[in-house]
């Protein structure tokens, strides 16, 4: 066999195995697996209902709160989303919507996808309640007051959210999230401010204890209003009622019922009264301000580095509220601490990633 035709059966050997190469490549695109990641589903959903409420805008809620929904049937009828059952893999069958809610001047798109055994989506109230076993003794997750409160010295309850971790307080009734600041200090956030620094005629002194009028308040929403908390940030929460009403020494109800005699309501960022404090204690000794000491035992928000304050005034005098700085004291409004503040996840808010540790903490979506 001369040279040339060596070099051309050569030449033809390799390109039929290329030929056969790309023939096996494009096969398994057209019919091999066909499936995108249950995330990416729940994003073209999302993208998806953005457009559709483009060309339907007038049917958006438009009452703080308000929400309605937009099912996967709909946004793929309007051509919006691509089919689902072109996403997944054969046999796998998917359902779910896209649950818009009005947060303050946007919306928040949540979608919710449902694969039976394969995936769903999960709130971030159903991912708490399942990573903890309702506790009966240690640190965990209770049920109290309709709700479920985190208890106990090193509960798993960390989450960051704004870049900053926060500690989840509690699950509410309506399984919203409350959660409380659990950085010591930031360079958005003042580390002490006055909790008022108002004359006082009663006392002759600086400081009043209603929080309505109060200076902190007004350091709390200018808070709100800076740059800490980006706009995505700001569709994850809802305004909450401030239980604000005083409180005495020997009160030892700690159901909400006597702070919340008062509220401010439709507020966006807090402080934590004082009965979130007490119920956050696993010591059964601790119910109120005369027992103090022994609401420190087993109680994670008692690892704080500075003194912080709480929302509840005190009765005894009406410049003094309750601070927290190694037990629960009663101080001059005029004080400086630190300004541990409080916000609310709407209970639309999804689970991303994390188990709750400091080193891993939740992340929502």
């Amino acid at each position: 066999m001369n040279k040339k035709k060596m070099y051309l059966y050569l030449g033809i050997g390799v390109g039929s195995i290329a030929l056969i190469v790309i023939i096996v490549i494009v096969v398994m695109m057209v019919f091999g697996s066909k499936s995108v990641s249950y995330s990416t589903i729940e994003s073209r959903m999302v993208t998806a209902a953005k457009n559709y409420y483009k060309k339907n805008s007038s049917n958006l809620p438009t009452e703080e709160g308000g929400q309605i929904t937009v099912d996967i049937a709909t946004l793929t009828a309007s051509g919006d989303l691509k089919a689902v059952s072109e996403m997944v893999d054969k046999g796998v069958t998917c359902n779910g919507n896209v649950v818009v809610t009005k947060t303050g001047d946007g919306y928040q798109y949540t979608a919710y996808l449902d694969c039976g055994d394969n995936y769903h989506t999960q709130a971030f109230y159903e991912k708490l309640i399942d990573n903890n076993v309702i506790s009966e003794f240690g640190d965990g997750l209770y049920e109290l007051n309709g709700g479920y409160v985190y208890k106990g010295e090193t509960p798993n309850n960390y989450v960051k959210f704004a870049d900053h971790l926060f500690r989840i307080v509690k699950i509410n009734p309506d399984h919203s999230i409350l959660a409380v600041f659990s950085q010591s200090a930031s360079e958005k956030i003042s580390d002490d401010v006055e909790w008022d620094r108002h004359y006082n005629s009663a006392t002759n002194s600086l400081g009043i204890n209603q929080y309505s009028q109060s200076s902190i308040r007004k350091t709390l929403s200018d808070l709100y209003t800076s740059d800490f908390f980006t706009d995505e940030d700001l569709t994850k929460l809802i305004p909450f009622d401030l239980c604000v009403g005083p409180r005495s020494k020997g009160d030892n109800v700690n159901d909400g019922s006597i702070e919340c005699q008062t509220k401010v309501e439709n507020q966006y960022i807090g402080l934590l009264p004082f009965y979130d404090y007490v119920n956050a204690s696993l010591d059964t000794n601790c119910s109120s301000f005369n027992n103090s000491l022994s609401c420190t035992n087993y109680n994670y928000l008692n690892n704080y580095s500075k003194k912080w304050w709480l929302l509840t005034p005190a009765t005894s005098k009406s410049n003094l509220v309750y601070q927290v700085s190694g037990s629960i004291l009663e101080e001059e409004a005029n004080d400086e601490a630190s300004p541990r503040f409080t916000v609310t996840f709407g209970n639309y808010v999804v689970y991303g990633s994390g188990t709750g540790t400091k080193t891993d903490p939740y992340i929502v979506k």
